[in-house]
């Protein structure tokens, strides 16, 4: 696990400046790897690499990267973890003529050999893992990036100015935005576009960044760049992306794997024996492991799997809220269950309570921990959970991040098909009433209990299609509502991409998530938090082969009907019943959120109320203040409670505080 840089240089630039400029990048990302740095840097022709190192598998110098291949052609920069690299090397090892002269045992040097001796494509599919990384082809002059199948570690590249001549640009690449902010020189412009997109969705989905001629590389993609011809360095203009794992044409093929008669038995046991290999491929490891433990049904399964292949008890982690009576809602508050799973089990089990106090200390510091504008409240819980992960002693987190949006996990993907089977053909004045109705019904609990009602009003407003309803339900802001000034307010937002249309509209809209929520909100959310501290987090949920069998299984194994309720998750809880007793899982859904709504009308008022005063937002120029000031009135009286919607403005303000001005 690692942070990694670099720059390709469009014309002649001197090599000094391209070594300050990688030392520099390297110095935003330290936290990204703490224990080792490395530069590589041919010639001015050639690409430069930097590496900052978490030291996870093989702790030796033989794991120091920038790495060359044995045989001189490929050199790498990977940020990562392949899981089954000491397969590919029995399998390398078969298929060479030759005694391959290993020189250590990371998997990075696994990953170049396996380079050297099939397509990249090829290789590609034989990964289980997760990871980023840029390789040099130094024969045919080419520069090849490429991430993992759900996007689980960043990539950010494009073409910015990097000197003082303001007709060139070269080619940057890195694992965060912090990286392109250390040049001196750049000049990054602020993505009209990808604005837009945050405050809609509180998140920016890839391919776009914030920045301007910045770009996320997307998931299951690569990206092939070759040399200029006439001159030997960058090219002036990029290429497009492929897609090397074609998830929709697999999500699709694995379809109709539905159609056979399962054994239900058969299946449960093979999901389970696919979860359990996915955990011990992932507990491969030289530094001291952990679990993070939510109460919830995947957190607790990973708990509980892992536990069972352990002959000592694991360290298990959740977060408690003791300011639960201020938030007036216990439905916040899962650890209790989190304790009755962990008594159960066995682990060595630590409670961490997050007080608004400790909030206090957290959220100024959000935006350098996202240097990306990010507003999912719960990245404070995620980033003191991963704190305290680390200050015991542990190095690599496993999480049950994945589970939901394979298994079914979310009220979406159980009721938005019943919305708009119900009410797609009503129209539009009488669905407005019905939608009205329910706005004004006088529940009196916040938090979680009225997002969903707030919720499910507009997504009977917007029943037209599963696609609209599963906009409205992600959204914090229609686009009619987002809070811009006219300078900035842009019709351009970004487009989501069409689930297959053989799927019913339960996996539709989970395909969705795994295609956008996921990678653009929860591993975002878990990357930064983590690694700021230093912090690997690992999913076992998103082995691929975890995933295909999700896919491949009929829709009733994940939300099965019972009465004129909906269960969520059927495979796995029926698989946890096995380890933690029932009435423990049968439970509704929490959800891993904080009483940040409360908090902001008492103790963070005055925070809140200095990023968001009209001369402020009028200084920094992006949004509308008297649309903010209403907002924020509203919640303060307890009218409309605005949380989400003023949260994500906080978080930008803070953001532009720390990053432009």
């Amino acid at each position: 696990m690692c942070g990694i840089v670099g720059i390709w240089n469009t014309s002649e630039f001197k090599e000094l400046e391209n070594n300050e400029i990688l030392k520099n990048m390297l110095k935003a990302i330290h936290h990204r790897g703490p224990d080792d740095i490395g530069f590589w840097n041919e010639d001015y022709r050639s690409p430069g690499f930097g590496h900052r190192r978490l030291s996870i598998q093989d702790l030796s110098s033989s794991g120091h990267q920038p790495m060359i291949s044995a045989s001189g052609r490929f050199v790498i920069v990977f940020n990562g973890e392949i899981y089954n690299h000491f397969e590919i090397r029995k399998e390398i090892n078969n298929t060479k003529k030759y005694i391959v002269n290993w020189r250590g045992s990371s998997d990075t040097e696994t990953l170049l050999e396996a380079i050297e001796t099939w397509p990249i494509e090829k290789v590609l599919n034989k990964i289980i893992g997760m990871f980023a990384f840029a390789l040099w082809d130094r024969r045919d002059r080419s520069l090849i990036f490429a991430r993992d199948r759900f996007g689980e570690k960043p990539f950010y590249y494009g073409l910015i100015q990097t000197n003082d001549r303001f007709d060139q640009k070269n080619i940057v690449f890195g694992s965060e935005l912090s990286a392109f902010k250390s040049i001196k020189n750049s000049t990054l412009e602020i993505n009209s576009s990808a604005l837009g997109s945050f405050f809609k969705y509180g998140y920016i989905p890839a391919p776009l960044s914030i920045y301007s001629g910045i770009k996320k590389l997307s998931p299951g993609h690569l990206l092939k760049i070759v040399c200029n011809k006439r001159n030997g360095y960058a090219p002036l203009q990029l290429p497009k992306e492929s897609q090397w794992y074609k998830t929709k044409e697999i999500v699709t093929q694995n379809f109709y794997f539905q159609k056979r008669n399962l054994n239900t038995y058969d299946y449960l046991k093979k999901l389970e024996q696919t979860l359990i290999s996915s955990i011990n491929y992932q507990t491969i490891s030289d530094v001291p492991l952990g679990t993070f433990l939510s109460g919830g049904i995947d957190s607790s399964l990973i708990t509980a799997l892992l536990q069972s292949q352990q002959k000592d008890p694991i360290s298990s982690f959740t977060i408690s809220f003791p300011d639960d009576n201020f938030a007036k809602n216990k439905f916040f508050n899962e650890a209790p269950y989190a304790k009755l799973v962990a008594e159960h089990l066995g682990t060595n089990h630590t409670e961490i309570a997050l007080t608004y106090r400790d909030a206090q200390k957290v959220i100024p510091n959000l935006s350098k921990i996202y240097s990306e504008p990010f507003a999912d409240s719960s990245q404070v819980p995620t980033f003191l959970v991963c704190s305290e992960a680390k200050r015991a002693g542990l190095s690599v987190m496993l999480s049950g991040d994945g589970g939901d949006e394979l298994f079914g996990g979310y009220n979406r993907h159980k009721y938005a098909p019943l919305i708009n089977k119900r009410f797609s053909n009503f129209n539009p004045y009488l669905k407005n009433i019905i939608s009205q109705a329910i706005k004004h019904l006088p529940i009196k609990q916040r938090g979680l209990i009225l997002e969903k009602k707030q919720k499910l009003y507009r997504a009977i407003k917007n029943s037209n299609s599963i696609n609209s309803i599963y906009e409205t339900l992600i959204s914090i802001y229609s686009e009619e509502e987002i809070p811009l000034n006219n300078d900035w307010l842009q019709d351009n937002f970004i487009t989501l991409n069409s689930s297959p249309e053989s799927l019913t509209p339960s996996e539709q809209i989970m395909f969705k998530d795994i295609i956008h929520y996921l990678p653009a909100d929860l591993l975002v959310k878990v990357d930064r938090a983590s690694m700021n501290v230093s912090l690997e987090t690992r999913t076992p949920f998103l082995d691929y082969r975890v995933a295909e069998m999700a896919w491949s299984s009929p829709l009733d194994f994940k939300i099965k009907k019972s009465g004129f309720s909906y269960k969520s998750k059927w495979a796995l809880k029926e698989i946890l019943k096995k380890y933690v007793p029932k009435d423990i899982i049968e439970r509704p859904k929490s959800g891993f959120a904080m009483p940040i709504g409360s908090w902001l009308k008492g103790p963070l008022r005055n925070w809140a109320d200095e990023l968001m005063d009209p001369s402020l937002i009028s200084e920094y120029g992006y949004l509308d203040a008297n649309k903010i000031g209403v907002l924020w009135r509203q919640h303060l009286e307890g009218r409309i409670d605005n949380t989400s919607k003023i949260w994500t403005i906080l978080m930008w303000q803070s953001w532009v505080k720390e990053w432009i001005r």
